[in-house]
């Protein structure tokens, strides 16, 4: 019985068990009926305070490997077919599973006799590459980025760069409030983040993942005064 690559390798590899509904059980109820070894897939575990976008990207990656092995090995099946690629099936809440746990923390898990033996085709590979590069695509870490960084200016970028801009521009311009901030939102709504991110390259200064749920944004409060002292004195509007 070949052992996987990976398994036991310098990857921490940690036991888990479930049941046969997909349910993650104490390790003293290892021995129950229906209850399976599972062991946790290296570099897939993520939530608010554990993990990066790394393993978030990887979770992303692996899971719509195992869901497309499932659904080609269904199809083949369904006409008859058969191929050393599709040897067994590999069904989720069975084969393996996404546990989850406190604080939206997930990791992936596979059953344990599929790291000796049943491991799908190109799925060992992804895994073992780990081992030499900790991320699976650089593409869908890109993308993971990417959503985490519009998430975050969509729950706090814009309205903070909002703000400075208004209390800078109250500054200069003796207007009604009411009328400066609604006609400077209107302006700002189609112009600040865009001017936001020029104003980063220009600065060097980039928006970063602190996790795997959260980003932080640079020269926010910066680019807002500045956007507010532009709008106050150049744009006729009052």
């Amino acid at each position: 019985m070949k052992i996987r690559k990976w398994l036991g390798s310098k990857f921490e590899v940690s036991p888990c068990y479930f049941d046969e509904n997909g349910c993650e059980v104490s390790k003293y109820n290892k021995n129950e009926e229906g209850v399976q070894l599972f062991i946790t897939v290296p570099f897939t575990g993520s939530g608010e305070y554990a993990g990066s976008t790394v393993e978030k990207a990887n979770r992303k990656v692996l899971t719509e490997m195992f869901e497309a092995y499932e659904k080609e090995y269904d199809e083949l099946k369904e006409v008859g077919g058969t191929s050393d690629l599709y040897e067994h099936p590999f069904v989720y809440g069975e084969d393996w599973v996404e546990g989850s746990c406190g604080y939206g923390y997930e990791v992936l898990v596979i059953r344990g006799d599929f790291l000796v033996e049943n491991l799908p085709h190109g799925i060992e590979e992804a895994i073992s590459g780990l081992e030499d590069h900790c991320i699976i695509c650089e593409d869908t870490h890109s993308e993971i980025e990417t959503d985490l960084f519009n998430e975050t200016w969509d729950n706090y970028g814009e309205s903070e760069i909002n703000s400075a801009a208004e209390k800078t521009a109250l500054e200069i311009v003796d207007c009604d409030g009411i009328h400066l901030e609604n006609s400077l939102f209107a302006w700002l709504s189609v112009r600040a983040y865009d001017l936001w991110r020029s104003y980063c390259e220009i600065k060097g200064e980039y928006p970063t993942s602190e996790g795997a749920e959260s980003a932080y944004l640079p020269l926010l409060e910066e680019c807002g005064e500045i956007l507010g002292e532009r709008f106050a004195t150049q744009i006729v509007w009052c």
